[in-house]
C-alpha cells in the first residue's frame, strides 16, 4: 500500500545497509516483481524490480552491489520491451545517475546519449510533480484514511504489499 515513492531510492538504502552477498538478484520493472523468493528454494534472494526499468536502472543497480563487494551469483533480467529502447522517454533511473556513471565510466564506456537528457531532467520532474494525476493522487491520500503500516508472516497478506524479498503481492480482491 505504499505510493508515490521513490522505489529506486529504495533500492538503494536496501542495498547500501545489507551485509548479504545474495544468490540471485531480480532486476526488472514491476512487471518482474511478482518473481517471489519462494521461486528459487535453498538459495538468497532479492527482487529489485522498480516501476518503468531501464537499462540505466539495471546498471546503477549492479554497481550498488559492486562498490559494497557483494557479487551476486546470478542475475535476472526482466526485458520489457521498452527496456532496450534509448527513446524509452524514461527518465526516473536519474535517481541513481551517480551509480550509472560510476559503473560507465569504471568500464570505460563514454555515454554521449544521455547528455542532452540530463539537461531536461529538472524540467520533466517539474512537470510531472505538478501534473494532474499528481494532484488528484494527493488529494486522495489527505482524504483517506491514516495507512497502518505492520509486519506479517502471511505469504499473501489480503491488502497485498511489499515483501521482505523484494517483491510484491497483489491485493485479494485483484488476485481473485
Amino acid at each position: 500500500n505504499l505510493q508515490n515513492y521513490d522505489d529506486r531510492l529504495l533500492q538503494k538504502i536496501y542495498i547500501q545497509k545489507t551485509k548479504r552477498r545474495e544468490d540471485i538478484l531480480i532486476l526488472g520493472s514491476s512487471r518482474s516483481l511478482q518473481i517471489r523468493a519462494y521461486y528459487f528454494p535453498g538459495q538468497t534472494f532479492f527482487n529489485h524490480g522498480v516501476g518503468g526499468a531501464s537499462l540505466e536502472d539495471y546498471v546503477a543497480t549492479y554497481e550498488l552491489y559492486r562498490q559494497q563487494n557483494l557479487f551476486p551469483s546470478r542475475v535476472i533480467l526482466g526485458l520489457d520491451p521498452w527496456v532496450l529502447n534509448l527513446s524509452n522517454g524514461q527518465f526516473r533511473w536519474k535517481t541513481l545517475e551517480k551509480e550509472f556513471y560510476s559503473f560507465i565510466n569504471l568500464v570505460g564506456l563514454k555515454n554521449h546519449t544521455h547528455e542532452g537528457f540530463s539537461k531536461q531532467m529538472p524540467a520533466m520532474k517539474l512537470i510531472e510533480l505538478f501534473s494532474i494525476k499528481y494532484f488528484k493522487e494527493s488529494i486522495r491520500t489527505i482524504l483517506s484514511k491514516p495507512t497502518k503500516y505492520y509486519s506479517t508472516l502471511d505469504s499473501f497478506p489480503s491488502e497485498g504489499g511489499k515483501l521482505f524479498d523484494g517483491s510484491n503481492v497483489l491485493s485479494s480482491k485483484i488476485r481473485r
